[in-house]
């Protein structure tokens, strides 16, 4: 279990300060759909990691997963802002909280879809389509850069893959969503052919 801490505590050392953090940082889509999500990702993987050490204390602050999850939103919905991309790339101090503040939403949000109710998880999903889908309208519609560090056309690249994510996000916010009707509806079969 420690091999498996040290390994995804060294994988989020590797996106922070190597130079692999200057390659997906580079650009805004790689940043934003690369970079955050892979910090959220060994995040989850450290609390799957250390479930037995730490499960008391989280089952007690996460109850239901609802604690978790509102954190998951409030710090994506920090890590997206187009001053807070340009803050982090001239700060090592904001790299350093940015990388913990990821891991530790990371760690939550997987806590949190052990707990969480399937309508709970559906509401953190839908919160995130409207946050993703207005972020790359208002980046698409902006006639000047949003962020110093980036390009006009990298901010339109990036509206278009935020677009391109939303939409997946959506079809899998839709999976979740009808999969229990079609498990019940299969349960319910071999009984109606009785």
């Amino acid at each position: 279990m420690k091999l498996r801490i040290w390994v995804w505590l060294g994988a989020a050392l590797l996106l922070s300060y190597t130079p692999l953090h200057a390659w997906l940082t580079a650009r805004m889509w790689s940043h934003m759909l690369l970079h955050i999500p892979l910090l959220l990702l060994c995040g989850a993987g450290l609390s799957a990691a250390s479930r037995q050490r730490h499960a008391p204390h989280w089952a007690r602050w996460n109850d239901q997963g609802l604690s978790g999850l509102c954190a998951l939103l409030v710090v994506l919905s920090l890590a997206m802002l187009p001053r807070t991309l340009d803050l982090v790339l001239s700060s090592p101090a904001l790299i350093t909280s940015k990388t913990a503040a990821l891991l530790l939403a990371g760690a939550l949000w997987a806590d949190s879809l052990t707990r969480a109710s399937l309508p709970l998880r559906l509401f953190a999903t839908g919160m995130l389509l409207p946050m993703m889908g207005g972020l790359a309208d208002w980046m698409a519609l902006q006639p000047l850069r949003v962020c110093r560090a980036y390009t006009l056309q990298d901010q339109l690249d990036t509206a278009a893959a935020l677009w391109w994510a939303c939409a997946a996000l959506g079809l899998w916010w839709l999976w979740l969503l009808l999969a229990p009707s079609r498990r019940s509806s299969q349960a319910q079969q071999p009984g109606e052919l009785r």
